[in-house]
This record gives C-alpha cells, sequence and structure tokens, in this order.
C-alpha cells in the first residue's frame, strides 16, 4: 500500500467580494492600494502599495496593470509593494536624468542599465547594494 501525499499548501487566492463590484474596480484604479478592500491576503504590516511617486503616467499604467497580473499569478502583495517602490525609483532616476522620457521608447538598455545599477557609493562594505 502507498502513503498519503503530504498535503499541498496552496497558495493565497483573491477572494470575491459581493456587492463591492464599483468600489473594486475603483481600488483597483486608484495609485493607493490596499490589500484588505481588494480582498487579498497580506501580512500585517505589508498590506498597502503605492504607485503615486510614478511621475510618468506613461509608466504607472502599465506598472499596475502588471502589478495586477502578478497578484492573479499568485505573488504574494508584499511582492507587489516592492516592486512597486522599484519602480518608483526608477520613475524618479528617469525625471531627474532622462526628464526627456515621454513614452516608453525612452527606455533603452543604457538608460535601464543606468538606471538598475547601484549608485550609493557609501554603503557598509559586504552590504548588498540591493538594499
Amino acid at each position: 500500500m502507498s502513503s498519503p501525499a503530504p498535503a499541498r499548501r496552496e497558495r493565497p487566492r483573491l477572494q470575491a467580494i459581493s456587492g463591492q463590484a464599483a468600489i473594486l474596480d475603483g481600488q483597483w484604479a486608484s495609485d493607493h492600494w490596499d490589500a484588505s478592500l481588494l480582498g487579498i491576503p497580506a501580512r500585517r504590516g505589508r498590506g498597502t502599495a503605492r504607485f503615486d511617486g510614478i511621475s510618468q503616467p506613461w509608466l504607472r499604467g502599465p506598472v499596475k496593470r502588471w502589478s495586477r497580473f502578478r497578484l492573479a499569478t499568485g505573488c504574494a502583495f508584499a511582492t507587489i509593494d516592492a516592486g512597486a517602490l522599484a519602480l518608483t525609483r526608477f520613475s524618479r532616476f528617469l525625471a531627474t536624468r532622462h526628464p526627456q522620457a515621454a513614452d516608453a521608447s525612452a527606455i533603452t538598455r543604457p538608460v535601464l542599465e543606468a538606471g538598475w545599477s547601484p549608485r550609493d557609493t557609501r554603503r557598509a562594505p559586504g552590504r548588498c547594494p540591493c538594499r
């Protein structure tokens, strides 16, 4: 006889909140997402994601669509928040170093490399440059 397979831990799923469709549409359109209002499980203190720091509207929309897609495929809400923060920093880089960037065609490989490379050389030795 074979032994029963161990129980698999399932990923949290998006929860449908009945009667709240209009509110949810507004939440998804918002630049400040609250996991509890969206019906998405999140760890305490990790329930918000902000997109209002992305100053380029042509970048903010795709970032929000990508984030929503990632949530639907099982990413944790904290991961979405971390991605939004990273892209907010990239947006700041674009605004200061490439203010002429009017659309996605301005994001070339050299721009990406300059925007994502560690710029703060005052870090303590041995510290990860991505923090």
